[in-house]
């Protein structure tokens, strides 16, 4: 029998509606970066691989809505300063999801939030 609800822990559908809601807040403009967020609550229920691969095809989504927004209005120049670390930042993601255990890709998540989290503090501080 076809199961449209995976098996998953109820925590999880706690910890993910508010994820989810904080990305499209985020996204949308309102939230800062709160949509950051969305992977490591959701990863306190689940393995990191599966809570970035659910939450994938939603950030895709929204990227296409804010693509259509800002068509033809971006700055090449912040282009060319960010694509390098976009793009090496993927490919460290890549190999370290490839090499570490769930162990170890909830703490690198966790370190990334905290770290992003510190940051962000610091900058409303100034």
């Amino acid at each position: 029998m076809l199961t449209l609800l995976p098996d998953l822990p109820p925590a999880f559908y706690l910890l993910a509606a508010p994820a989810v809601l904080l990305t499209g807040i985020s996204k949308g403009g309102l939230g800062g970066a709160l949509g950051g967020l969305a992977v490591p609550m959701m990863s306190l229920a689940i393995a990191p691989a599966a809570a970035a691969a659910i939450m994938l095809p939603i950030l895709c989504l929204t990227d296409l809505a804010g693509l259509r927004a800002y068509w033809g209005v971006w700055d090449r120049s912040l282009l060319r300063v960010l694509l390098p670390g976009g793009l090496l930042g993927v490919a460290a993601g890549a190999l370290s999801f490839g090499r570490l255990d769930e162990a170890g890709v909830r703490a690198l998540v966790g370190l990334i939030a905290v770290v992003f989290a510190l940051y962000s503090g610091a900058r409303l501080l100034r």
